[in-house]
């Protein structure tokens, strides 16, 4: 560790120790990395820079970014619940089918379809008499990431389609759905036996087919994008890919990280937008995707910490994977994307970030571990000693005031029963 101390502090390359696999085993398993100071760019850090490897998750970095670029921190996902039919409400009935016009919101979960509830209380409707039908895109849960998501249109209606009935329902719920309901009535205040019970029939439908006319009842409207992006990078969630598909997807997020990395050496591969399967970077390319996403940020009065996790603020897998970042004096003084892929290219362990010194300089980093396989967490406590040791080289790192914690699905969101909705007929 002193030997490393001593290198970074003279200013020159890294030829890390512990960087090393272990005995007898070949030198191009070694952690390649790269780090430079954002005032002058100065290099802090270095060793195999420009070499390509796949960056897993840390590819959530970009398709952040290519969010923010796109759509704008404050943009919100609109669902619309409208009626299809006679539309009266008698007995407290919905006359006629309820569609659901989505509008991919990525991040809807049974919390928000207990704020929609809510307003169909308010208008009296316990149920409709027709089908649930399914307008656009629409999601409600996970599907965890492009391996496990379902392709067929009609198939994942219907799957998203029976949460959203099953959520309005109290006697469909499961006990994951009560322990929901209780901690989600807590933050709102709402009455613990307050909880809905409004019958959406079985039948699940795509697209109402025809012209007819669709009365608008209640609007569902998301956290601003910012927070869902916070949400998906703290625990590293692969339906991110939600986010990235209407805007362009893997192609738009490799053109966008072409024209950040100019013309760095190294190549440049976006398969995935959630970094599953195979993608590549290098150590390099991978810093100046960081500097151009805090240029972003600061451009639109973010902080990186307001997109991508802390250890020591954030929950999720951080601090289980890399402990020294999340406890003790270290605590709280890196914005961090880790990325960890165990069978695909032999496995990785990636850790990609921020810190500012004590001198007020902010470094950008990335340490990587390519073909780690099965020993992720030799070569993540390998890459947590390596960052621990280039903040001791440039002074030691500030740490961090943490915010107000990370938000629910349904922190800002709202819905609110639609002017001349069904309750003016």
């Amino acid at each position: 560790m002193a030997v490393t101390r001593r290198l970074l502090g003279l200013g020159i390359g890294l030829m890390i120790v512990l960087g090393r696999i272990g005995w007898g085993e070949s030198s191009d398993q070694s952690l390649l990395f790269y780090a430079e100071t954002g005032n002058e760019h100065r290099v802090v850090a270095s060793q195999g820079a420009d070499q390509s490897f796949n960056p897993a998750s840390v590819i959530k970095v970009a398709t952040s970014l290519l969010a923010l670029e796109t759509l704008g921190p404050d943009s919100r996902y609109e669902t619309n619940f409208v009626c299809l039919g006679q539309c009266s409400i008698e007995n407290g009935l919905l006359q006629g089918d309820l569609v659901i016009i989505g509008d991919a919101d990525p991040d809807f979960h049974a919390e928000n379809a207990w704020l929609v509830a809510r307003e169909l209380a308010l208008l009296g409707i316990n149920g409709i008499t027709g089908d649930l039908v399914i307008e656009g895109v629409f999601f409600q849960g996970w599907e965890h990431g492009v391996e496990k998501r379902q392709t067929h249109a009609l198939r994942r209606a219907r799957l998203m389609g029976g949460r959203f009935q099953q959520a309005l329902d109290v006697t469909r719920w499961d006990r994951s759905l009560h322990a929901t309901w209780d901690e989600a009535a807590t933050r709102h205040g709402w009455a613990p036996d307050a909880k809905p019970a409004i019958s959406l029939g079985e039948t699940v439908q795509m697209g109402h087919g025809g012209n007819a006319a669709l009365h608008p009842v209640v609007r569902h409207r998301s956290n601003p994008l910012a927070l869902t992006l916070k949400r998906f990078d703290t625990f590293s969630n692969n339906d991110i890919i939600r986010v990235a598909d209407p805007i362009g997807g893997p192609t738009a997020i490799e053109r966008l990280l072409e024209e950040i990395a100019g013309d760095l050496p190294g190549e440049i591969k976006v398969t995935t937008a959630s970094g599953e399967r195979v993608n590549r970077l290098t150590a390099r390319q991978v810093v100046k995707l960081l500097w151009a996403f805090e240029a972003t940020c600061r451009e639109m009065e973010l902080d990186p910490s307001d997109i991508l996790p802390v250890p020591g603020c954030d929950p999720g897998s951080l601090p289980r994977m890399f402990p020294r970042l999340a406890q003790g004096e270290n605590a709280r003084t890196a914005i961090v994307k880790s990325g960890t892929l165990t069978n695909t290219d032999g496995g990785v362990a990636v850790l990609a970030g921020f810190f500012r010194s004590l001198k007020g300089e902010t470094v950008a980093f990335c340490v990587a571990a390519p073909r780690s396989g099965r020993r992720l967490t030799h070569f993540r406590l390998a890459e947590q000693d390596w960052l621990l040791d280039l903040m001791d080289s440039v002074g030691g790192a500030e740490r961090r005031i943490c915010g107000t914690g990370l938000a629910y699905s349904d922190t800002m969101a709202d819905a609110r029963v639609t002017r001349q909705s069904v309750a003016d007929k």
